[in-house]
């Protein structure tokens, strides 16, 4: 597995599970960041819904993600309104992941991730496989996931 991590964290706790994926599979952190920070959670959920009403993509930075060889993509974010954040959407909808192994991970109070998979396939334009949240409501399994991530 030659893999790279691309995420966006508002809090801190999709940064920790990405660098715990990282210490796991290795490949490189590639962060996604609003050009203005969200706040904290209620604040941040708020401005995510509004965006998401108006159709608003909050604009971000992100590094060029050189994937050429890389064969599987971690893929994280938190759960904001049953969803990723629309400005990290589109920067995956930029990449070209045709043939990788999409691997999404995600933080959320107590949405599972299953709800965000549809838009996100429509965004990555691939099939995601193996998804994992850790949530406030979910028990915490990963050393579980890890090793079905690690059979693929």
């Amino acid at each position: 597995m030659k893999p790279a991590i691309i995420y966006y964290s508002n809090s801190g706790t999709t940064a920790e599970l990405a660098k715990r994926i990282q210490e796991r599979f290795g490949g490189a952190l590639i962060e996604v960041k609003p050009k203005v920070p969200y706040g904290s959670y209620f604040p941040a959920v708020k401005r995510a819904g509004a965006e998401r009403k108006k159709g608003i993509i909050a604009e971000y930075d992100a590094p060029e993600a050189d994937l050429s060889d890389v064969d599987t993509v971690f893929v994280g974010y938190p759960i904001w309104y049953s969803d990723a954040p629309l400005f990290f959407l589109d920067y995956l909808s930029r990449l070209d992941l045709a043939g990788k192994t999409v691997i999404p991970f995600s933080t959320s109070g107590a949405t599972n991730i299953k709800a965000t998979l549809k838009r996100l396939e429509e965004a990555a334009r691939v099939k995601a496989t193996c998804p994992y949240n850790s949530g406030k409501m979910s028990k915490d399994d990963f050393d579980k996931w890890a090793e079905k991530v690690s059979r693929l």
